[in-house]
């Protein structure tokens, strides 16, 4: 069951609700373009808080919170007001972003219920133009927990229908934050292997170096190579290219 308010107030239509659910649809198409792009998961997350305004109606602002090891911040968000909200919850150690990212529960809550949840928090944003919270728990590329957090100016922002929505949305950008880490691992792998591959060149044409500059055959140039890097206690990879770079003519 959600935690959260139980308000009935407002009973949207049903194409308000056809045009919610367009409106996140068109939001994760959005982005699902931005793993073409390759953009570090800080960018993403910030992608994630920016649509998340445009999926879901009553939303004013977005933000993503990490919980590691009980500590609270924000990675990402749309607008200092949000991570103003933010903070006074990492402050009170209490608020519906912390419920939702270490509870992994959908957490609505209006302004009323956040003084009798949270007084603390409550106390906290008492000047603040924030009046509805509706936070979920999202993937944040690690084991880190983490919340989507959406925020509103109006009292009795959000509603079921926006929550429904907002469960549908944080599913699809699970997938997407799960992709763009495996995305990031895989261009960092593949960047440590071109570094390798490109030392260990260096280090060939080293070699090749100490052989015809000593006599040696290459197993021997290679140790010759290793003591230096010890003596001088600098990386084998950084005294080959400086081998190299001596005998290497400069260009004018």
């Amino acid at each position: 069951m959600t935690a959260g308010n139980s308000d009935t107030s407002r009973l949207p239509l049903q194409s308000d609700v056809i045009d919610q659910y367009d409106d996140a649809a068109a939001a994760i198409g959005r982005l699902t373009s931005v793993l073409e792009t390759q953009l570090p998961l800080g960018a993403v997350l910030q992608q994630v808080c920016e649509q998340a305004v445009s999926a879901i109606a009553g939303a004013d602002f977005a933000a993503v919170t990490l919980l590691e090891h009980g500590v609270g911040s924000t990675a990402a968000c749309t607008d200092e007001v949000a991570r103003d909200v933010d903070f006074d919850q990492y402050e009170a150690g209490q608020g519906p972003c912390l419920d939702a990212a270490s509870q992994r529960a959908t957490v609505r809550a209006s302004r009323s219920d956040a003084c009798d949840r949270w007084p603390l928090f409550a106390e906290k944003c008492a000047g603040s133009p924030i009046n509805s919270f509706l936070s979920s728990p999202i993937l944040s590329g690690g084991e880190v927990p983490a919340a989507l957090n959406l925020y509103s100016y109006a009292d009795h922002g959000f509603g079921t229908v926006d929550e429904a929505v907002l469960r549908v949305y944080v599913s699809c950008i699970n997938i997407i934050v799960s992709s763009a880490r495996t995305s990031a691992g895989i261009k960092s792998e593949l960047d440590g292997l071109n570094i390798a591959m490109r030392s260990r060149a260096v280090i060939e044409q080293a070699k090749g170096v100490i052989m015809a500059d000593k006599g040696v055959d290459a197993d021997d140039a290679f140790v010759i190579l290793t003591r230096r890097s010890q003596r001088e206690n600098v990386k084998v990879s950084e005294l080959a290219a400086s081998i190299v770079s001596s005998v290497t003519p400069s260009r004018n």
